[in-house]
């Protein structure tokens, strides 16, 4: 078992200056990412959240669900997290139409494997052309697009085709990830890795005191999820010790780890497949 460790960012900084995160709706950087981006916000990096997906009627916990008041209601969801989260952050949303709205097919249309080839390449392409610039002092976190969500899966495709020549690491989706077996998650960390045409490597990041904070920023986003989901969200994170990344080669390369007085703690743990 490794020692206390902290992430850091080869170069002139300890932390990368830019942390570009590609979530495909606007809840799936707090439920799966919350910990690790509160990390990198105390370190001092600018976090740039891009929420893709965000024209839609989706709010299965909100009484109202026409188009503009779950829209309005989705983005002060946002901005609260954003408030807790503090530092140099801030999210974008693109205004593409989620799946539903996408195709009119319902939540049918969620399900990759339903999903139209034409939906796809179209969706993925318009997509990338939206995706900022990465620069040289800038990471990126992805899905891994766990649970066969169609949005996921592009955002996924989207992110590999604009980025994979920069430090890339994929987060597990939640809360699908905790829904499904081990080997689905495993199964999406291959595909991953073969779309990326490079190996993936294991990373946990933890602190004391995560699980309390993860619990706080999932709970902002009520339209979308229950306590009952909430509580599988952080169940799934202690069961890992922690919010696991799958990092390339490059991003591997560049993140360092070593002791510091910086908080919030980080701490890497060993993790084998």
């Amino acid at each position: 078992m490794s020692v206390v460790r902290a992430l850091t960012f080869s170069g002139k900084r300890d932390f990368p200056s830019r942390v570009i995160v590609i979530s495909p709706h606007a809840d799936d950087a707090a439920f799966s990412v919350a910990s690790t981006l509160k990390t990198l916000v105390s370190a001092g990096s600018a976090v740039r959240i891009i929420n893709c997906f965000t024209l839609t009627r989706y709010a299965p916990f909100a009484v109202a669900n026409d188009r503009i008041s779950v829209v309005t209601r989705r983005r002060h969801e946002e901005e609260r997290f954003l408030h807790d989260l503090g530092g140099d952050s801030q999210s974008d949303d693109l205004g593409l139409a989620d799946a539903p709205a996408r195709t009119g097919k319902g939540l049918r249309s969620i399900l990759a494997r339903y999903a139209s080839p034409q939906d796809v390449f179209e969706t993925v392409a318009l997509l990338g052309e939206n995706l900022e610039e990465a620069g040289d002092d800038t990471a990126v976190l992805a899905p891994l697009a766990i649970g066969d969500h169609s949005d996921h899966s592009i955002a996924r495709q989207a992110a590999i085709a604009k980025y994979h020549d920069r430090p890339i690491a994929f987060y597990e989706d939640l809360p699908y990830a905790a829904a499904v077996p081990d080997d689905q998650v495993n199964s999406a960390v291959r595909e991953t890795a073969r779309l990326l045409d490079g190996g993936l490597h294991p990373r946990l990041i933890h602190w004391p005191g995560d699980s309390e904070w993860k619990q706080q920023c999932c709970s902002h986003y009520k339209s979308q999820i229950s306590e009952a989901g909430i509580q599988k969200i952080v169940d799934y994170t202690n069961k890992n010790r922690g919010e696991r990344l799958w990092c390339s080669a490059r991003f591997t390369d560049q993140w360092k780890w070593r002791s510091t007085r910086r908080l919030p703690v980080v701490w890497q743990e060993p993790y084998f497949v």
